[in-house]
C-alpha cells in the first residue's frame, strides 16, 4: 500500500545518506593516510635514507600519489629541495628518477641552487645546474646564490660561484649586495675577497642606509 512504498522510499534515502557519510569519511582517511605517507617520504630523504626509501616505495600503497600530488605538513617545504639542502644527493638523483621536478621552488622561490648555496653543498648546485636549474634565478627577496652563500659564511661556494663567472655585485629587493651580507654577518674572510677580488662597491649602502 500507499504507506508501505513511503516507508521503503525514507529507507532509501537514509540508506543513501549513509553509504555516501561512509565513502566521504573513507576517501578523508585515506587522505589523511596518503598525507602521513607523504610527510614520512620527506623525512626519510632528509636523513640520506634511500634504502628504505625504496622499501617505502615497494610495500607502501598510495607512494607515487603522496610524493607528486602531495606536500609535507611543513609549510612551504619540498621533499626534493629538502634532500638536496641536506646535501643527500644520491636520494635527490632518486627522487628525481622517480618523477619529482628538479627546477621546484619553496615557499620562498628558492631553487635546489639557492637552498644549498645557503647550505654550502657546491656538488648539488652542480648537480642542479646539469638537470636544468636556472643558477640565476632568485628568490623571491631577490637574493642569488651569492647572497645566500655570503650570508652563511660559505666561501668555499663563493669561490665555487667565481670560477663560473657569477656575478657578485647584484642586489636584492632591499638593495643590499652579497658584500653587505657578509659585512652584517661579520664575514672577515668574505669581507676582504668581495672588498678586493671581486672588486665590489665599499660605500653601497643598504635598506636602512
Amino acid at each position: 500500500d500507499e504507506l508501505e512504498k513511503e516507508e521503503r522510499r525514507k529507507a532509501r534515502i537514509k540508506l543513501k545518506k549513509y553509504f555516501k557519510n561512509e565513502k566521504l569519511k573513507d576517501e578523508q582517511k585515506e587522505k589523511e593516510r596518503i598525507q602521513k605517507l607523504c610527510d614520512e617520504i620527506f623525512s626519510l630523504a632528509g636523513y640520506g635514507l634511500l634504502k628504505e626509501l625504496k622499501i617505502l616505495k615497494e610495500n607502501a600503497i598510495g607512494f607515487d600519489d603522496a610524493l607528486k600530488n602531495y606536500k609535507p605538513n611543513l609549510e612551504g617545504e619540498v621533499t626534493l629541495l629538502w634532500a638536496c639542502e641536506n646535501n643527500e644527493l644520491a636520494v635527490a638523483e632518486w627522487l628525481l628518477n622517480e618523477g619529482c621536478d628538479a627546477t621546484a621552488t619553496d615557499s620562498c622561490g628558492r631553487t635546489i641552487c639557492l637552498l644549498c648555496a645557503w647550505a654550502g653543498a657546491t656538488r648539488i648546485i652542480q648537480w642542479g645546474i646539469d638537470m636544468g636549474v636556472d643558477p640565476y634565478k632568485k628568490s623571491i627577496a631577490g637574493d642569488t646564490m651569492a647572497h645566500e652563500a655570503a650570508f652563511q659564511g660559505h666561501g668555499h661556494v663563493i669561490m665555487y660561484l667565481q670560477e663560473l663567472g657569477f656575478p657578485f655585485d647584484e642586489e636584492n629587493d632591499l638593495h643590499e649586495t652579497p658584500f653587505l651580507f657578509a659585512v652584517q654577518r661579520n664575514r672577515l674572510d668574505l669581507i676582504d675577497f668581495f672588498a678586493k677580488t671581486a672588486n665590489c662597491n665599499l660605500r653601497q649602502l643598504g635598506y636602512r642606509g
